[in-house]
């Protein structure tokens, strides 16, 4: 499994949480006969953080650019509104 995650397809997401617009990258699974999609990774449970790179974080209140960064990693339980459908 651990195979799959190392070469998959990276895709941009945009994910929000209570208080931040997170928009980073993130790598969907490919291989072992599975067709992996971005709802799959947000609802495995064996998988309680998402690793994101190339990552950028703005406010709610006001849209304001907070943080932009190489690498973080959220806990799903923060999210709010997730889609691989960045515009």
């Amino acid at each position: 499994m651990a195979e799959a995650w190392a070469t998959g397809q990276k895709t941009q997401v945009e994910i929000w949480t209570e208080r931040y617009r997170i928009i980073g990258t993130t790598i969907i699974p490919s291989g072992a006969g599975h067709s992996w999609r971005f709802s799959d990774i947000l609802n495995k449970p064996d998988r309680p953080f998402l690793p994101l790179t190339e990552v950028t974080i703005f406010s709610l209140d006001g849209g304001n650019l907070l943080w932009q960064g190489h690498s973080m990693t959220i806990s799903k339980s923060f999210v709010v509104l997730a889609t691989d459908e960045v515009h």
